[in-house]
């Protein structure tokens, strides 16, 4: 079934641990949370775009650029993400049952996903990091390392606590 599915589901799966069955009445929740929070998300640019443009002047108009892009990048995406796993954990699609046999593999498999999602925010954390010179660059990537670490370890635990063994 999975893959006879539509690329964005496929994506949805992914970036927000969907792991259980998707019928008709969970695809509406969801597709609903993805309306509350792409509304959240329109009305927090419009927002911040206002507020950037009639506090910020010309002598501080790149700092106040780079700001704005960071903090819709991490407030505004980071905190549409978290309202999207919080509906599906409610909805109880983050759990995952597997075999006694297959735990194992199935531990591994979260692992190497959580891997990858630690490593794209630790990619943006050092990014960020390095646009705003404020530290040198040993200790920019040492940050950026940490916080690779942090979110892997967080999403490798969260993605494990979710897995449960049946008979």
């Amino acid at each position: 079934m999975r893959r006879n599915e539509a690329t964005s589901i496929k994506l949805m799966r992914y970036f927000f641990n969907i792991r259980g069955l998707l019928d008709e009445h969970t695809r509406n929740a969801i597709n609903e949370a993805v309306v509350h929070a792409f509304i959240f998300l329109w009305l927090y640019i419009f927002i911040a775009t206002e507020a950037m443009v009639t506090f910020s002047n010309s002598a501080n108009l790149t700092s106040m650029m780079n700001i704005f892009v960071y903090a819709n990048l991490f407030i505004g995406v980071g905190g549409t993400n978290i309202f999207i796993r919080q509906t599906v954990s409610k909805l109880h699609l983050d759990i995952q049952e597997v075999s006694e046999s297959d735990y194992s593999h199935a531990v591994s498999d979260a692992v190497k996903s959580s891997m990858i999602s630690g490593l794209l925010w630790g990619l943006i954390f050092l990014t960020v990091l390095m646009t705003s010179n404020v530290m040198k660059t040993q200790l920019i990537i040492l940050s950026a390392l940490g916080f690779f670490l942090l979110v892997w370890i967080i999403d490798s635990w969260t993605a494990i606590s979710h897995i449960v063994k049946v008979k």
